[in-house]
């Protein structure tokens, strides 16, 4: 199921605004008046000095909704050729999530490592520091130019661009006992947000072992298993914003910081509970309900 095409219709109309008023709060420090309760007597105007407010927060989750609205609603001649571009468009954009987040812990690692100039790691912590914020927004920025291009393909009657998953068993297998091991680990010690330990070591190869899994066949691959992928790859992109939106509001202080380190996995946790849940369903011939 997709959103009503008046959704893109409003989400195209509000999508300027709405995004020079986020780059204004996120990057200007300004503040919106009417969400800043710590107001200093005799400040006017449309943009205040940042002290502490919600227009960070309002922000966001404007810009979230706009994107979500774009992306996750009806053409004008929705077709079943769009559909499928749209599901493969979101299937690419989510892969090249996954394999972003690996190679950014790999390299952050590897920076540590050779003990880079101090110039260069400040440079890149700076990035970093940027990648974690603002991950949440990777996989739908890559998702439209992606589903542009499919859409236009599939127009013309040319083949969408198939992902290659990789072979079963010995990567599937090493990608999910992988995860189970290291997710254990995190639930049981906590060592992944405590502060006083290498976890970010850790996370280095997490991120990679869920990609792992993610990204190779499961026994009996099948062209409906893999429309299943598709689907669930869409389905958990919108819960992932629903969650992540949630959790702006809700978390504070350095708590907050550690669900921004938990939010660059988020979507694909998320993606696999989805997976298996619908080929749960269809293995089972539980009927099944239309995605977003």
């Amino acid at each position: 199921m997709l959103l009503p095409r008046i959704c893109k219709l409003i989400g195209r109309i509000l999508l300027f605004p709405v995004s020079f008023v986020c780059f204004c709060v996120q990057f200007g420090h300004f503040v919106i008046p009417f969400l800043d309760f710590h107001k200093q007597a005799g400040e006017a105007g449309i943009f205040l000095s940042r002290t502490y407010d919600f227009s960070d927060e309002a922000s966001v989750t404007l810009l979230v909704a706009v994107l979500v609205l774009i992306a996750f609603s009806k053409r004008k001649n929705e077709t079943a050729l769009t559909t499928t571009a749209r599901l493969h468009a979101f299937y690419w954009a989510a892969v090249i999530t996954w394999l972003s987040t690996g190679l950014y812990f790999i390299i952050i690692n590897f920076f540590e490592l050779i003990d880079a100039p101090s110039r260069w790691l400040d440079f890149f912590f700076q990035i970093s520091n940027l990648f974690v914020a603002y991950n949440v927004f990777i996989p739908i920025i890559i998702f439209f130019p992606i589903f542009g291009y499919f859409r236009r393909r599939a127009l013309k009657g040319l083949p969408l661009k198939q992902l290659y998953l990789l072979p079963y068993p010995y990567l599937n297998l090493a990608g999910k006992y992988a995860t189970i091991i290291f997710m254990g680990i995190g639930m049981v010690t906590g060592l992944f947000f405590a502060s006083n330990n290498n976890y970010h070591v850790l996370l280095t190869f997490f991120p990679l072992a869920i990609a792992l899994w993610l990204c190779s066949k499961e026994p009996n691959e099948t062209p409906e298993l893999f429309k299943l992928r598709l689907q669930a790859a869409q389905l958990s992109l919108f819960i992932h914003y629903i969650a992540f939106v949630l959790v702006y509001w809700l978390v504070y202080g350095w708590d907050y910081a550690d669900a921004l380190g938990s939010s660059v996995v988020a979507s694909q946790l998320i993606f696999l509970v989805v997976f298996y849940w619908m080929r749960y369903k269809a293995t089972n011939g539980v009927p099944q309900t239309d995605t977003v």
